[in-house]
């Protein structure tokens, strides 16, 4: 993976965890709040929503790389997860210092 990928995948998934976290549009769907009953952090954190939105665009990306299949999916979740942590905190910082 080159570093224009991996921006790219990382824009990617901070933007689609983002939208799914923060959207009026999702928050009001009815397997939205079923989830919601499940478990609280699984459709309201970074982290969580970060390694399922990193699974689904890596399969997007390398679909069609049949011979690592489940391991590189995998780790696809695990870098999206991380990504969408870092950035979620990055501009949780951002944020505070404009308000000060």
């Amino acid at each position: 993976m080159t570093i224009v990928e991996l921006i790219t995948f990382s824009i990617i998934c901070y933007s689609l965890a983002y939208g799914w976290i923060e959207s009026p549009l999702f928050k009001d769907r009815i397997w939205h709040k079923l989830a919601n009953k499940i478990h609280p952090h699984l459709t309201t954190c970074f982290h969580c929503v970060g390694f399922w939105v990193g699974m689904l665009v890596w399969w997007q990306i390398e679909w069609y790389k049949i011979e690592g299949f489940p391991s590189d999916i995998i780790w696809g979740g695990l870098l999206g997860s991380g990504i969408c942590l870092i950035l979620d905190k990055l501009m949780l910082l951002i944020e505070s210092k404009i308000k000060e």
